[in-house]
């Protein structure tokens, strides 16, 4: 029992260094910045953040079920039709 919540805690940390490295990254950069695209076709960094934020939701649904009811409203994000938030609104989202 004890080295299964030694395993959580760890997983939970790292979880929580990722969710901080995330932010110090995204954080800093400019609208404008985040809506860039280097190459017609490719997503901006602000998509690509809505990508990574949809993603660490769903995982943290997946992992507590019902427990992790503050993150639904992220589950919508990957919906066909709806267009991308802006990157600045995903690196708000993410805190």
């Amino acid at each position: 029992m004890i080295r299964a919540a030694r395993a959580e805690a760890r997983v939970f940390q790292s979880w929580l260094d990722y969710q901080s490295a995330l932010k110090r990254a995204i954080a800093p950069l400019t609208a404008a910045q985040l809506e860039f695209r280097p190459l017609s076709g490719r997503r901006s960094a602000g998509e690509i953040a809505e990508h990574i934020v949809f993603g660490r939701a769903l995982h943290t649904h997946r992992v507590l079920g019902d427990e992790a009811t503050p993150v639904k409203p992220f589950l919508s994000w990957d919906r066909s039709g709806e267009s991308p938030r802006s990157g600045r609104t995903s690196w708000r989202a993410s805190r």
